[in-house]
């Protein structure tokens, strides 16, 4: 039996991680895991290499070190089409491979929440190389303020807009302001003139923690000095400009209309990904075939009786050993559905 897992991320290397260990010694079985990169990245971390703390080469973990001894073969590739007919996918347009189940943990790409205008004028954080692209991209901005003579003409170059309140916008925000005074003093920016400004459209930052915990994190980023505007939803977002609807809760700016920036940084939230794009659901199986599981750590919306509705939090490590125990659970039913487990997790399939 060939297992094939597309994706090392958190979900994806656990599931290899799970599956050679549930199979080891089995002759018959064969466990692959196929990644566009021969390195896991730390997600969670890269506010830090964004904001300049670390390098990226940091938070990349070779994946020959991860799965060393444990049988598991690594095929390097980007995924570019899935043959559910077929039991079949594709690397590089190019090379096919069989797999008797299929596990997609392929990660989430940025929701922009069709917000007009911030795919085209905004920054996402979601790989190193996007931490990369973050982290120069405001060096630039700081080196070009250093070069002009008012303040009035600094502004936009020394704004940075943090669109989402949620655990990586308000790491990013507090990393940064953390590295504003070494910045500055590299690029001969003024670093007072430094403005720093998280929008969040919830009425609080960290939407569905608990009250002392957000009002920590709101505490720490006002001490850095970072304005937070919240209950400010984002109408659009121009070259150069982000434009807000009215709202209260700002702490301390304005609360609505039109403010100037040079760099917007997008942190709100994400996605499935997959071949065709991702939707969601609540099963482990596919509803495409009982032979694919598909793994994410994306949050999903829950409303509790009696209690307020609130995000989950991602949940990659228990989405993967759920698919698990589908996948060792025997042969599919005859329906197509999943074995005699069923885990309400967050996951997606490809429509």
């Amino acid at each position: 039996m060939k297992i094939r897992v597309l994706g090392a991320g958190y979900a994806g290397v656990r599931a290899a991680l799970d599956l050679a260990r549930r199979f080891r010694g089995r002759r018959d079985v064969r466990i692959s895991l196929i990644n566009q990169d021969g390195y896991h990245q730390l997600v969670t971390e890269l506010h830090r290499p964004a904001a300049g703390s670390v390098t990226g080469r940091a938070l990349a973990i070779p994946l020959r070190d991860i799965f060393a001894g444990t049988g598991v073969e690594l095929i390097r590739g980007t995924v570019t089409d899935i043959r559910w007919t077929a039991h079949q996918f594709v690397l590089d347009r190019e090379r096919v491979f069989r797999y008797d189940r299929l596990v997609v943990a392929l990660g989430s790409e940025p929701e922009y929440f069709s917000i007009p205008g911030m795919a085209e004028h905004s920054l996402t954080i979601r790989s190193l190389n996007s931490a990369g692209v973050i982290r120069r991209h405001i060096a630039s901005m700081f080196r070009e303020a250093a070069g002009l003579p008012s303040v009035r003409d600094r502004r936009p170059y020394l704004t940075v807009v943090v669109a989402g309140g949620g655990f990586t916008g308000v790491e990013f925000a507090g990393e940064l302001a953390d590295r504003v005074r070494g910045l500055a003093r590299r690029t001969g920016a003024p670093a007072r003139e430094v403005r720093i400004i998280t929008v969040e459209a919830a009425p609080d930052i960290l939407p569905g923690f608990d009250d002392p915990l957000v009002e920590a994190a709101v505490d720490t980023l006002v001490r850095k000095g970072v304005s937070l505007m919240m209950g400010v939803p984002i109408a659009a977002v121009e070259r150069g400009a982000v434009v807000l609807q009215d709202g209260r809760g700002s702490r301390p700016g304005p609360s609505s209309g039109r403010g100037e920036c040079g760099q917007t940084g997008w942190w709100n939230g994400a996605s499935p990904r997959g071949p065709g794009g991702g939707r969601w659901s609540t099963s482990i199986c596919s509803p495409w075939t009982a032979r694919m599981y598909t793994l994410s750590a994306t949050r999903r919306w829950r409303s509790i009786p009696g209690q307020d509705s609130r995000w989950l939090p991602p949940r990659s490590m228990r989405s993967a050993r759920a698919g698990l125990r589908h996948i060792t659970s025997g042969p599919p039913r005859p329906d197509g559905r999943c074995g005699p487990t069923r885990e309400q997790v967050s996951v997606s399939w490809p429509p």
